[in-house]
């Protein structure tokens, strides 16, 4: 959930949909969450690590498949998408373990 307006870069999820406009900020989107299921706003730190650590999962997946040339020929060089899957994993995971403290 980025905006980057607010201060809340996320460079490991280029081109957001919340970048478009229109979209409430993660406040006020937790604090709605919180109403309506009960879920204490301040384990919210939780959830994001979850959702890296399980970004960081798909993300080795994806890059295991461009590795082995199983994702089709599409023009890139596949030691450079090596290069940026590496670099987007490690930095959803350090963001999960500063999340999780």
């Amino acid at each position: 959930w980025r905006l980057p307006d607010a201060g809340q870069p996320d460079p490991e999820v280029p081109g957001s949909a919340t970048e478009v406009g229109g979209f409430c900020g993660r406040d006020v989107l937790v604090e709605q969450y919180a109403a309506r299921t009960g879920t204490d706003p301040d384990q919210v730190d939780y959830y994001i690590a979850f959702a890296c650590w399980r970004m960081a999962c798909i993300l080795s997946g994806v890059s295991a498949r461009y590795q082995a040339g199983s994702m089709g020929q599409d023009g890139s060089d596949p030691a450079t998408n090596a290069r940026v899957f590496a670099r987007r994993i490690a930095d959803l995971a350090r963001r999960a373990r500063t999340l999780l403290g």
